[in-house]
């Protein structure tokens, strides 16, 4: 590899006791690691970018097939009994951790009354086993709750 360099620093490294190549390939390493980490962080805003993209999408996706699913539910198999118990455990839970936390650990199934059968997605809402898996969705179960017992608070002030 051939360098050109003006002819004033060729005369000034002449008079230097350095290894000019050494100094040269450590100069042309650094500036390597420099491009190679640009093009990497480029390369991880490009992928960050398209995943909180995706990540919106998937949270309104999720948003929006519970709101379905709640009203969906509330209007066509949810009994009076379901929505008084649902209100109850919600309103239990948003003293605590919250509405998603009360369909992760089970206690809206233990608060439901004993001939309920199998567990409250499946059988009372009637997921899937594939839609089940939508129940990790906090998106999905806080829209679905919203919808279920707005449902409800408009039809029980007509039953009052």
């Amino acid at each position: 590899m051939n360098i050109s360099i003006p002819d004033e620093l060729k005369a000034r490294m002449d008079g230097a006791d350095v290894n000019w190549s050494a100094v040269a390939a450590a100069g042309f390493d650094k500036r390597l690691r420099e491009i190679e980490k640009t093009e990497v962080n480029q390369m991880d805003e490009k992928v960050i970018n398209r995943l909180r993209e995706s990540k919106a999408e998937y949270e309104k996706e999720m948003t929006e097939w519970g709101k379905e699913l709640g009203q969906r539910w509330a209007e066509s198999r949810a009994e009076y009994s379901d929505f008084v118990t649902l209100e109850r455990a919600v309103e239990d839970y948003m003293k605590g951790p919250g509405t998603y936390a009360l369909f992760q650990d089970d206690r809206l199934e233990s608060a439901m009354s004993s001939d309920e059968r199998g567990s409250f997605w499946h059988d009372n809402v009637g997921l899937n086993d594939i839609e089940m898996g939508f129940v990790e969705s906090r998106d999905f179960v806080e829209a679905f709750v919203e919808s279920a017992l707005s449902v409800y608070h408009e039809v029980d002030k007509v039953l009052a």
